[in-house]
């Protein structure tokens, strides 16, 4: 066993190196290790050493995390998971892991959430894939908004990376209003933003919209005289369903340009191809896991969501002898048999709302009758999207 320490700033670089070899990053250059030192809480790091050297390190950041019913709860962001491959498959990540576990009650953090490099991995520890991204792949030549909707591209203005940065407060604003109205997306502030800028390309564009915004890249593609640039969206933010069609608009009205991509600003219920006249010109290239989380006190996470309908059930998770009534009245601890039993693994999906206790129950992370599991996804359902664009 190796022993948990706490690091300070000056391990930052040393840190920055082994997170950098690990992943087939360049080294951090100084202004992003800065911007890490105000985002980064090394009393809410761990680090482990070896004659002296750092060997693994792991890190957590608060977030708030939305919830069905549009309530927060508090988040334990865990990030820059890494291990040295001089000391892979002897326990240290177990230690990381459970380290960061007690991290997050001792700041009163019912919840954990992280994206997974590797899928394989955080099942264990009792993380499940509880928000998905949709790759997707738009034909812009091809493509056009239907003429049934009403487009007011002036209301979006462009403006350079630099000039974003300036604007940080109303991007920051726009962006608040949409977390707090989308189930699993997360808080930010404006040390995260700051993260951003310094890792983003100079050419990025940011459209804002008065109830919206959208930050992009044009990657030039000539082709001997037959131009097909690409875009690149990193994040689509709309508070309104104007916001969104007219973002769109501007975007897709970009001269030169043949694919728009986007890899995690797009959410699975994205409205987008009703508003194409064909929506064959969007592919849907993969859909993808993005936010893994782990419930860490399912009492406390789970009386913070609303609930449909007028049913309860009671339910255990396994390796807890604890037994919770759920209801659309609250949350309470009950004596005798759960009428269903969850791995750890599927609370998040569950508290979300955004994997039906039947599919759960299909692939054995819940463990019910067919009725318990009914009555279940209508417990635990709703109409809403569950989306996050929020990195770790």
């Amino acid at each position: 066993m190796f022993e948990l320490e706490t690091p300070t700033l000056d391990d930052l670089e040393a840190i920055g190196e082994l997170d950098a070899r690990n992943f087939g990053a360049s080294p951090l250059k100084p202004d992003h290790l800065e911007a890490l030192s105000h985002w980064l809480d090394m009393d809410r790091s761990l680090v482990v050493r070896d004659a002296g050297r750092a060997v693994a390190f792991a890190a957590s950041v608060p977030f708030e995390l939305t919830l069905p019913g549009l309530n927060t709860v508090r988040m334990s962001g865990v990030t820059w998971v890494s291990v040295a491959p001089s000391h892979t498959r002897q326990g240290i990540l177990g230690q990381l892991m459970h380290g960061l576990d007690q991290l997050a009650i001792d700041h009163g953090e019912s919840v954990l959430g992280l994206q997974a490099s590797t899928g394989g991995i955080y099942e264990r520890f009792g993380y499940g894939p509880a928000t998905r991204c949709r790759v997707i792949e738009l034909d812009r030549r091809a493509a056009r908004i239907a003429n049934s909707y009403n487009v007011d591209r002036r209301q979006v203005t462009l403006y350079s990376k630099a000039e974003r940065i300036e604007r940080s407060a109303e991007q920051l604003d726009r962006f608040d209003r949409y977390r707090r109205a989308t189930i699993g997306e997360l808080s930010i502030n404006a040390a995260y933003l700051k993260i951003g800028d310094v890792r983003s390309p100079d050419e990025q564009i940011y459209a804002e919209h008065p109830d919206g915004y959208a930050i992009y890249t044009i990657s030039p593609r000539w082709n001997e005289g037959h131009p097909a640039h690409e875009i690149s969206i990193d994040s689509m933010v709309w508070n309104t369903p104007q916001a969104h069609l007219d973002l769109w608009a501007a975007i897709m009205a970009s001269d030169l340009v043949g694919p728009i991509r986007s890899r995690i600003a797009i959410g699975p219920d994205d409205p987008l191809p009703y508003f194409l006249a064909d929506p064959r010109t969007l592919r849907t290239v993969e859909l993808n896991d993005f936010l893994w989380l782990k419930v860490n006190d399912p009492k406390t996470a789970f009386a913070a969501r609303t609930y449909r309908g007028d049913a309860s059930l009671t339910i255990m998770v396994e390796g807890s002898d604890e037994v919770l009534r759920i209801s659309p009245q609250g949350v309470e601890t009950v004596s005798g048999p759960a009428d269903m039993l969850a791995d750890r693994s599927a609370l998040g999906p569950l508290l979300l709302g955004s994997t039906s206790a039947t599919v759960l129950g299909t692939g054995r992370r819940v463990h019910g009758s067919r009725q318990t599991l009914a009555t279940a996804d209508l417990l635990f359902g709703h109409g809403d999207p569950v989306h996050s664009q929020t990195y770790i």
